[in-house]
């Protein structure tokens, strides 16, 4: 059964580990490669604010969803949530794990005085169900981000 929970630093660098073979996944991962400590580093940010989640089966990682809480750059009177990486193994893409993360994210957020979470959806990877799931969770459509290498 899987569980949904802060990590251990021994989970937190699986997810780190994990995090590789969803940045791979991306249409930036062909110009900017995946650096480790970075990531960590980031993660440990995360983690200490309470915003890093896990999904464990049988010891192993095989999710994680992190974000942050900052002041909202137009107001400072109010917080904002960002999504900074969320990503669930294929095989447990279908039983709910991947919403079990996003609630908790979510929950999170609001805990700790977000206005508002923004969540992004990755088009290379498996975006109908993702945005069915923002979708059924109350989310909707906001902005479109164009990125192009300099």
């Amino acid at each position: 059964m899987t569980k949904i929970k802060g990590p251990t630093d021994a989970e937190l660098r699986q997810a780190v580990e994990l995090g590789e073979e969803f940045w791979y996944q991306t249409e930036l991962s062909k110009t900017i490669p995946y650096n480790h400590q970075s990531v960590y580093t980031l993660s440990k940010i995360a983690d200490e604010d309470g915003m890093f989640f896990v999904a464990v089966d049988e010891g192993k990682v095989v999710g994680f969803a992190f974000g942050l809480v900052t002041p909202f750059p137009f107001n400072q009177d109010y917080k904002a949530a960002t999504e900074v990486a969320w990503y669930i193994t294929p095989e447990y893409r279908k039983d709910g794990t991947g919403l079990a993360l996003a609630e908790i994210l979510e929950l999170t957020a609001r805990l700790k005085g977000a206005t508002y979470l923004s969540m992004m959806l990755i088009e290379e990877i498996d975006p109908g169900p993702v945005a069915a799931m923002y979708e059924h969770l109350g989310y909707s459509k906001s902005e479109r981000t164009y990125i192009k290498v300099l």
